[in-house]
């Protein structure tokens, strides 16, 4: 009777004489760790790595493969840049990643936080004197009344400006 063979089986008798270049293993390697930068990421912005952490990462890995998963991480942290304090944590990795015109830039995404959280916190003490000041007028005031501030159009304006130099400070990393 003749023997059935499984599919594995017959894969493995037509690609026995196949076997890969160091090359292809290299990249095969390579491929392997660029596919886990985005948990690495992850796990720094989540707090369950340190900033240490995330540099001894990278630090351990081989010298051929050091340098591009190296570049992956930082092209994915100035994405994950943002006003948010997610912004400012991706920040502390770049300014320890980032190296020449890279400081640079890395100091100018510092500057329009910066400046993004000063206008905002000028906004809303404005708007909150204002509100204050209107319930003064009807008679209302006291420690009690706080201003909550209403939904500021000038402020949207303002913030969709901040985002557009964001995303130009964020694409003058790949030129």
């Amino acid at each position: 009777m003749a023997e059935i063979k499984s599919t594995l089986d017959i894969i493995m008798e037509k690609t026995r004489h196949l076997v890969l270049s160091s090359e292809e293993k290299l990249q095969l390697e390579r491929d392997e760790y660029l596919r886990k930068v985005p948990g690495y990421i992850q796990k720094y912005l989540d707090a369950v790595w340190s900033l240490d952490d995330l540099l001894e990462a990278i630090a351990t890995l081989s010298d051929e493969h050091r340098h591009p998963i190296k570049q992956e991480l930082i092209m994915r942290l100035v994405m994950e840049v943002s006003f948010e304090a997610r912004g400012r944590k991706c920040l502390q990795a770049l300014q320890n990643l980032a190296t020449g015109e890279h400081q640079g830039r890395v100091a100018e995404l510092y500057q329009l936080l910066d400046r993004f959280d000063a206008s905002h916190h000028e906004l809303v003490a404005l708007q909150a004197e204002q509100l204050k000041a209107q319930l003064a007028d009807l008679g209302i005031s006291g420690n009690a009344v706080l201003g909550r501030g209403e939904k500021n159009y000038e402020w949207e304006t303002k913030s969709q400006e901040y985002e557009s130099q964001l995303r130009g400070l964020q694409a003058s990393w790949y030129q």
